[in-house]
């Protein structure tokens, strides 16, 4: 078959019927050159939604928070060369936390590879490490049609089921674009597969022997929770108390047992009574105190995931039935009818404790004066609210005290976060992405994670989302202040400063230049004004930090709660 533009036209098109078929829905794409054909190929084809973005680290992102807030799979698309390097930590990311987004990265063809050709590197497999599964299409060839599509939708499937990111290599050579797609030209079968996980029986069959037997177990949520939720109100109903993170949104789910203050109450440590079972639902929680608890307990350890867990860093051994997947209608009905009744003494003690918390959160963001980041933070988790909010992910403290103050009392439509592996990357393109199907969202982030993704702005301003980015501007990464092994917190100390990275970044003009509006906070009245102004297009928020008094820690707080609960 001899090559000519329209050939590439063509195989995309047997592409864009495997995306399609496969759910794919959304696509975020990179301009440039070699993945031309791949562009409009996809604006041609109205199964698609297609979204612009410049900068692909950023775009990659964005497509992970459009997989999370639709539940399907998203697709970046990118030119050659280091481009396609660039989509490695949302790749991270998706891996970690099991997300199915489709990186579709154009190449130079065979020939030019090791040639020094400009925009040339090894592309294919590279991110090996990091997918489910990834793929070389090969050159477009007629009768290498069937089995580049086999290729392919197995590449996919095993994404969807794994579940996890999946990286498609699609080298094109010259002349990228030609006439019409020919008619004529076959499109082979698309067939999707049934892949379906196994139960593992003997292990199963462990589990529902530990839920029969328990009598003071605890369920412990992450922030993906993977059991429907009717298995959930089962737990409910026999007393089983249930720590769930702000970030899994059931904390407002009604659920008559939910434990929403683990953070306070796990740093009681031996006041607290011993779990015989503890089931664990997706990923480790958020909050030290609970993940520290969790280590220190020596009873059976039931997990349920996602993804496939081979160990865990909370606990030495656990027993672990297979993937959810892996559960049909039956093994779940097993599972439900063999959670047992839990002592009334153990339900009382945790429920009780959390009314406590629950309280003296509450009474602790209303009566403190000092405007600081931790009160900021529990006056706009406590702020009656319609929308959706994002903490910022990594080693920040924004995610921590959001989980710490995003309370039952006060609902949100959704609170989100990334902690698949904590890093500072994507915070502004994930928020886009989220916020394009969830709605108007508050983006709650340090100053140093909006410098990180200033690349993203520009595309906020021209989606004109309704995102509020509130930025927490202490001057640099002060968490690191609260670490242990820190050498002082004095703010010459070399090594102190180089932790914190200060910045003299002007926020007002850099939200500015990209076309957004900006407004400064500086006390609880801007803060309240600003959270009543609706919501319908995107605007930075700066809360100034730098001359206020200094703010409490976590520990603080845990540590005024521990001597207000044992007076």
């Amino acid at each position: 078959m001899p090559h000519d533009g329209a050939c590439n036209q063509w195989w995309i098109s047997l592409i864009l019927d495997a995306l399609a078929a496969h759910g794919c829905e959304d696509v975020v794409i990179c301009p440039g050159n070699r993945d031309l054909p791949l562009m409009i190929g996809l604006l041609a084809d109205q199964r698609f939604s297609c979204y612009s973005h410049l900068d692909e680290r950023s775009a990659a992102f964005r497509a992970l928070g459009i997989c999370r807030s639709r539940k399907q799979p998203a697709a970046v698309v990118t030119t050659s060369g280091s481009a396609v390097a660039n989509c490695l930590p949302a790749l991270c990311e998706a891996h970690a936390t099991g997300d199915p987004v489709i990186l579709l990265s154009a190449d130079r063809p065979p020939h030019l590879q090791g040639s020094g050709a400009p925009q040339t590197m090894p592309q294919d497999g590279i991110f090996t490490s990091f997918c489910a599964a990834s793929c070389d299409l090969g050159l477009p060839q007629q009768d290498a049609a069937g089995d580049m599509l086999n290729q392919l939708v197995d590449s996919l499937e095993i994404g969807l089921t794994t579940p996890g990111p999946i990286h498609v290599n699609i080298p094109f050579d010259e002349p990228l674009l030609g006439d019409d797609l020919d008619p004529a030209l076959p499109k082979p079968l698309l067939t999707r597969q049934q892949r379906r996980s196994q139960l593992d029986a003997p292990l199963y069959e462990k589990t529902l022997t530990l839920l029969r037997e328990a009598r003071q177990g605890i369920l412990v949520i992450g922030s993906k929770n993977p059991l429907p939720f009717e298995v959930l109100e089962a737990f409910a109903a026999q007393g089983w108390p249930i720590m769930c993170d702000a970030t899994d949104n059931l904390r407002w789910s009604g659920l008559g047992t939910l434990i929403s203050s683990a953070d306070l109450l796990c740093g009681l440590g031996k006041k607290l009574p011993r779990p015989d079972v503890i089931v664990r639902a997706g990923p480790a929680p958020l909050a030290r105190p609970v993940w520290e608890w969790l280590q220190q307990q020596d009873c059976p350890i039931i997990r349920f995931d996602h993804q496939e867990i081979r160990k865990d860093f909370c606990h030495g051994s656990f027993v672990f039935p297979g993937k959810v997947a892996s559960f049909n209608e039956a093994a779940y009905h097993k599972i439900q009818h063999s959670i047992a009744h839990q002592s009334v003494e153990w339900t009382a003690h945790w429920l009780g404790h959390e009314n406590k918390a629950a309280d003296f959160l509450l009474n602790w963001v209303r009566n403190t004066d000092d405007f600081n980041e931790v009160s900021a933070v529990g006056r706009i988790c406590h702020h009656d609210s319609n929308q959706q909010l994002y903490l910022q992910t990594a080693n920040s403290l924004s995610v921590r005290h959001g989980n710490l103050f995003c309370s039952p009392r006060y609902p949100w439509k959704g609170v989100w976060t990334s902690r698949g592996v904590n890093g500072i990357d994507g915070t502004v393109g994930t928020a886009i992405g989220l916020s394009q199907y969830a709605g108007p969202m508050r983006l709650l982030c340090g100053d140093l994670a909006l410098i990180h993704d200033a690349a993203a702005l520009p595309a906020l301003a021209a989606a004109q989302l309704p995102l509020q980015i509130i930025i927490l501007n202490n001057g640099g990464g002060r968490i690191f202040d609260t670490l242990k092994g820190t050498p002082s917190n004095n703010d010459e100390d070399p090594v102190q400063r180089f932790l914190r990275t200060p910045q003299l970044c002007d926020f007002q003009l850099l939200g500015q230049s990209c076309g957004i509006h900006v407004e400064r906070i500086t006390d609880f009245q801007s803060l309240e004004e600003s959270l009543a102004t609706p919501l319908n297009a995107p605007r930075l928020s700066e809360i100034i930090l730098g001359d206020v008094s200094p703010a409490p820690t976590l520990q603080t707080i845990r540590s005024e709660f521990i001597a207000h609960i044992t007076r």
